[in-house]
């Protein structure tokens, strides 16, 4: 009789009775809060005989106290703002939340889930997390004006069906959008002013506020295309100092303004006007090469294109040869042209005995109807004649026949070789105006003066 156990932890125990016959068992409990780490105790249990001689027996136990433990970090459009006023986002927007949830504990967590204060359904990929194990859940909405802030909380379930939990905050503030309004239009006389009253507006064009400012149009910048007025509007505009820019074709130039960027800042709700842009479309040159009033392409004549005026012997910006080219049409690869600058354009190394009839096309249809006069660039050298001849055109300095804007200009260039055994005439007779033969040239040397070039030179200048 007697029976009892005790707990050298000082747990007490319960049992059901005191006495056991022969044979005979019976469950003592006690119960108790697991405590953190390794943990020990023993059971002793006592009892009498019909002697009154005492028995007894004891058993040790353990167990190892792990912490469940879940963490939440809430993120509002990808930032952590735990504190207002968190990211500003435009009034209608979408706004994306993301929760991290992380097991951050020591065992195995099941039915974890994710819930917000607002109302907002949240959708986690998965509803068990094991020991370090991190899932990403989401949700989103539109933006209201102000200041929001809503709450995140994970929930999940340890082995002993014991709830751990975790919350986070997370802000934004919703801002009204700014709008912007302008006009596209063609400065037509390329004066990079705005626009003047016969000047018409340019549609499809792309205007767009530059939020990065890396000069392109990127997926989450406003953007506006003009009408066929040339008008445009941007809705959507964050509060802000930007840069606002055209989609610039390469076939044209913009002229208004110089930078061809507005600075505007725009304050939260704000309705602006007045961001206009002005282009002109740039152009091309064409030269028909003939040498003695035919095609020949196994002559070399070359023609070179600089800024003029009178812009020889500068930067080179593009060049053609007739040699192998069966057509004579020299297009300098398709250089594009600012009809609002002087260009200069020049044939080099003109052979002695040769004479130039050049011609350009001064109404735009593409056919040349004037003859004109090119310049020795080499006067004042000490040949004084080098075979180059150049002629200044464009709409600026020194330009005598404008470029068509958007069009071509063409020139027609036939030289000549003069005939062999007939005397050469010095100006003021000269064959062509402009020819190499009636000044100097490299083979017969310079004569200031002369008369006419005497025999004795004339095999030089013919060969």
């Amino acid at each position: 009789g007697d029976v009892s156990v005790t707990d050298d932890q000082g747990v007490t125990v319960d049992c059901p009775g005191t006495t056991l016959v022969v044979g005979e068992s019976m469950v003592c409990e006690a119960s108790g809060v697991a405590a953190v780490g390794q943990y020990a105790n023993v059971g002793t249990a006592v009892g009498f005989d019909p002697d009154g001689t005492e028995v007894s027996d004891e058993d040790p136990s353990h167990y190892f106290g792990v912490v469940p433990s879940i963490d939440i970090e809430k993120a509002t459009n990808g930032e952590d703002a735990d504190t207002e006023t968190g990211p500003e986002i435009l009034v209608g927007e979408e706004v994306t939340w993301e929760y991290l949830v992380t097991n951050t504990g020591e065992v195995d967590l099941t039915d974890v889930s994710v819930i917000d204060d607002q109302g907002v359904t949240v959708i986690c990929p998965g509803s068990a997390l094991a020991v370090g194990e991190s899932m990403t859940c989401t949700a989103s909405g539109v933006a209201v004006e102000g200041q929001y802030a809503n709450i995140g909380t994970a929930v999940g379930t340890d082995p002993g069906d014991n709830e751990v939990s975790d919350e986070d905050p997370s802000h934004y503030f919703g801002v009204l959008p700014a709008t912007l309004s302008g006009m596209k239009f063609h400065d037509a006389d390329f004066d990079g002013q705005p626009r003047e009253a016969d000047e018409l507006g340019l549609a499809g064009w792309t205007i767009y506020v530059d939020y990065d400012g890396n000069g392109e149009l990127d997926a989450s910048e406003p953007s506006g295309v003009t009408a066929a007025d040339g008008s445009y509007s941007i809705t959507g505009i964050s509060p802000g100092t930007w840069s606002v820019s055209e989609e610039l074709s390469t076939d044209w130039i913009c002229s208004y303004p110089s930078s061809c960027t507005h600075d505007v800042t725009f304050e939260a709700g704000d309705a602006l006007a007045g961001s206009d842009f002005g282009n002109y479309e740039k152009s091309l040159v064409k030269l028909f090469k003939l040498t003695n009033g035919k095609l020949n392409s196994a002559v070399n004549w070359t023609f070179e294109l600089y800024l003029g005026p009178d812009g020889f012997r500068d930067s080179v910006l593009a060049s053609s040869s007739t040699y192998g080219d069966a057509d004579g049409v020299l297009e300098f690869d398709g250089f594009k042209l600012d009809p609002a600058l002087t260009y200069t354009i020049c044939e080099r190394n003109l052979r002695p005995a040769w004479s130039p009839l050049w011609q350009i096309d001064t109404d735009g249809d593409e056919t040349v109807d004037t003859t004109i006069v090119p310049y020795n660039p080499d006067v004042g050298d000490p040949l004084g004649d080098l075979g180059n001849r150049c002629f200044d055109f464009g709409g600026g300095v020194g330009a005598t026949y404008a470029i068509p804007e958007g069009g071509t200009l063409v020139f027609d260039v036939d030289n000549r070789r003069l005939p062999c055994g007939d005397p050469i005439l010095a100006p003021p007779e000269p064959v062509f105006e402009g020819d190499h033969a009636v000044t100097a040239t490299r083979l017969a040397g310079y004569d200031p003066d002369p008369e006419t070039i005497a025999a004795s030179r004339l095999a030089a200048l013919c060969s």
